[in-house]
């Protein structure tokens, strides 16, 4: 089966140089009542001869419908080129900026990994010493026993060993970094958790996608290791438009997200479990915007996030 290729560049392209010509059509007079000339239109009657006046003027008049009709579908296919051209660039450049951000979010700590391992240790340092004090033991010191170089033991009472260091909170991470053709920039909290991630991906001829997510603090940890959180995406779109993306996670693994695209539209999605699949769960409604009786479907939107 052969491979499909869309060129972002040449149906940008082909819909500037469209839109281009159409303006250049409507700067013009051709299609307008009378003939045109560089000071207006004028009638037959200026060239004085009846003839010769009705000849030039049938002329015009055989060129205006062919013209205007030109005008209509050049704006026509500029528009289906450009809306071709935002689609395909989006649908890649989502792909590419999740791999960019993942890029830069593992480089920055190893991320989730790392942060993972922390939650897990820090929660078993919080166990350790709800027991300790469940037992009446010592919070602060513990009796370790050490060699004393005849064959015995001696008893030394010495500090309880601090909570876990968040990873990144001593190390030095890169805030920002670059792979293909699209660029990420990090910012984190003081514990070293990943606070938010801007990446923008730029194509040809000026198209621009980015998106910038804000994590809230870990609510855990999932099966695979990966941090709970909720998060808030704002997308910018390559045709202007923007969406905002909330997702509110579950520790049980259920999930809630909701899109609001810049034109109004509001798109439901829900998620059962931590394998589930993205379910559209956006009411329907009638033409008249009243809420539909039959089952819910969605109405559109920025397609919801692989997990």
């Amino acid at each position: 089966m052969a491979d499909l290729v869309i060129s972002y560049s040449l149906l940008y392209e082909c819909s500037t140089q469209l839109k281009n010509l159409e303006t250049q059509f409507a700067n013009t007079s051709i299609w307008d009542s009378g003939i045109p000339t560089q000071s207006g239109t004028v009638d037959d009657s200026v060239f004085g001869d009846a003839g010769l006046g009705a000849s030039v003027d049938n002329l015009f008049s055989q060129w205006a419908a062919p013209f205007g009709e030109a005008k209509s579908r050049m704006d026509q296919l500029s528009t289906a080129f450009a809306q071709l051209a935002h689609a395909w660039f989006d649908v890649d450049a989502q792909a590419a900026s999740q791999v960019t951000a993942g890029e830069v979010m593992s480089a920055a700590k190893n991320y989730p990994a790392e942060w993972a391992a922390y939650e897990a240790a820090l929660q078993q340092y919080n166990q350790n010493l709800a027991d300790l004090k469940k037992n009446g033991e010592s919070t602060t010191t513990y009796t370790q026993y050490v060699p004393d170089g005849h064959g015995g033991w001696i008893a030394e009472t010495v500090p309880m060993p601090g909570p876990p260091t968040p990873p990144g909170a001593t190390s030095t991470t890169p805030a920002s970094g670059s792979y293909g053709p699209g660029t990420t920039t990090v910012t984190q909290n003081p514990d070293g958790s990943i606070a938010s991630e801007t990446t923008t991906v730029t194509g040809p001829d000026g198209l621009t996608y980015s998106e910038t997510t804000t994590f809230g603090p870990s609510q855990g940890t999932d099966p695979s290791g990966n941090p709970i959180q909720d998060t808030t995406s704002v997308v910018h779109n390559s045709d202007g438009s923007s969406d905002t993306i909330t997702v509110t996670e579950n520790p049980n693994g259920n999930a809630t997200m909701t899109d609001v695209n810049s034109d109004g539209t509001t798109t439901d999605y829900s998620r059962t479990g931590w394998n589930g699949t993205w379910v559209d769960t956006t009411p329907a409604k009638n033409p008249d915007n009243s809420p539909a009786t039959q089952n819910p479907r969605g109405t559109g939107g920025h397609s919801p996030y692989l997990d």
